[in-house]
């Protein structure tokens, strides 16, 4: 895809807000921004009706002048889940279909609650760098019924500062806006990696001193997260909210490296977009001008299932496989015939043997209800153990009640500052090997002015490995 339309709107989601920016094609190649403003929404609107939040979004553009119907959306990085892989060269189709797999295995939802994209890197001796994205299917249907509710013509859906960073100067990027601070980094392989660093209220107190400690704080574990001694060489600020210089500065000073606001883009260049603090909307909004900018596209992945073509050229290969399956099939019913009759045998022995499968279970759960008596701590300090080192360092998210029946079964529920935090839980917890039979009761918003995910989790305590 090449050029699109002559205006585009782009649009930033925020938790509680969208900023919105129109640009326009101009006839030498570069843009102009035509206007930006922020639509601010509070509860009971959110995402959650995205039908009337964008009828109220269609009224606020019109009374702000917008005219633009196409638009591209960019998500926070607190929606996305990124997973770096390194796949043997293979063609597109194999590499799509070992993405799908490992996709399955990496992320704790099922595949059909996730749009996936991937975003490739270099090629070395050792294979292709993929950068594998997902996000929670809902979120992006969401959007799209924000976007057609608001009578938009949706181009793409990315990710927001990603988008800025394809715009910008060479070197890492770090994005000031409502929802916190977001940093983009691109490494020798190729692959963009962006990290939320910071949380909207550290950041919205422009004028504190502490403001630049802590963001230097949190720069520096994102390096060390993504084995990365440093910038790359410079960084470019881009602030959407108004720090004050001197924040930035010292912010500077702590991290001992240059430092450049950004104030135009680097191609194509768009002018006015850093004093209307509309940085993320133009990004977003270029990639609806120029799709070859959209650094990954959830509206239309590279991994979603194509239909088969209508008039494909090997029709005479799909009868053939269609008579082998059925051959198999009827294979498969006449070994199942025969073996439903084994079965059907062994429950009567089965049946036969109930009593002494009874007084086996009864035997087994004295035994078992004794096991902790000369253990060297409960089964239920071990499992709290299990639990708590499955919790985040940072206090990203947090545990409100954990519930412990008498068979091990029990119920958690907890708190978190964002979806993502609570799906690293769920993984910790899955990948436990003392805990079974993990499974997502509910993810939902507190219903409060704040940003928290209220969360449940059930699970079967199996018993941690003694020496």
């Amino acid at each position: 895809m090449g050029l699109l339309g002559r205006k585009s709107l782009g649009i930033a989601v925020g938790s509680r807000s969208l900023r919105v920016a129109e640009l326009e094609r101009l006839g030498s190649g570069g843009c102009r921004l035509v206007r930006s403003a922020e639509f601010q929404f509070n509860e009971p609107d959110s995402l959650q009706a995205p039908v009337a939040l964008g009828q109220k979004l269609a009224q606020f553009l019109a009374e702000q002048g917008f005219s633009a119907r196409q638009a591209a959306v960019g998500l926070p990085a607190q929606w996305l889940m990124f997973k770096e892989k390194t796949l043997p060269p293979a063609t597109p189709e194999m590499l799509h279909s070992m993405l799908l797999i490992q996709a399955e295995r990496d992320f704790s939802l099922e595949p059909a609650d996730l749009t996936l994209d991937y975003v490739p890197g270099a090629t070395t001796d050792e294979g292709q760098a993929v950068m594998l994205v997902a996000a929670l299917r809902e979120r992006v249907e969401q959007v799209r019924e924000l976007a057609a509710a608001a009578g938009l013509k949706l181009q793409t859906v990315t990710a927001a500062t990603l988008a800025l960073a394809a715009v910008s100067e060479p070197g890492d990027v770090i994005y000031l806006g409502a929802n916190g601070a977001e940093l983009a980094t691109r490494g020798g392989d190729g692959l963009p990696r962006l990290r939320h660093i910071a949380a909207g209220s550290v950041i919205m107190n422009r004028g504190s001193q502490s403001t630049a400690l802590q963001l230097a704080g949190e720069l520096r574990r994102a390096f060390a997260l993504s084995q990365r001694v440093g910038a790359s060489g410079e960084m470019t600020i881009w602030d959407d909210i108004g720090i004050e210089p001197a924040v930035l500065e010292e912010l500077a000073a702590e991290m001992n490296m240059p430092l450049r606001l950004g104030e135009r883009f680097h191609e194509p260049v768009v002018e006015g977009i850093a004093s209307a603090h509309a940085a993320a909307s133009a990004a977003v909004a270029l990639c609806a001008l120029h799709a070859r900018l959209a650094p990954l596209d959830l509206l239309h992945s590279r991994l979603a299932v194509k239909p088969p073509s209508k008039f494909s050229s090997r029709v005479l290969w799909g009868a053939v496989a269609a008579v082998v399956i059925l051959a198999g099939a009827a294979y498969l019913f006449a070994d199942w015939r025969q073996n439903a009759a084994e079965v059907s045998e062994l429950r009567q022995k089965r049946d036969d043997m109930k009593e002494n499968e009874d007084a086996a279970k009864g035997f087994i759960a004295r035994v078992n209800a004794t096991r902790t008596w000369y253990d060297r701590r409960p089964n239920y300090l071990e499992c709290l153990r299990t639990i708590t080192l499955c919790f985040p360092e940072e206090g990203r998210a947090w545990a409100s009640s954990i519930s412990l029946r008498e068979e091990m079964r029990g119920i958690l529920t907890g708190r978190a500052v964002d979806e993502k935090s609570v799906l690293e839980v769920l993984d910790r917890l899955t990948s436990s090997p003392a805990l079974s039979h993990v499974k997502m009761l509910h993810m939902r918003g507190t219903g409060t002015k704040s940003s928290e995910i209220s969360f449940g989790i059930s699970f079967v305590y199996r018993g941690a490995e003694r020496p």
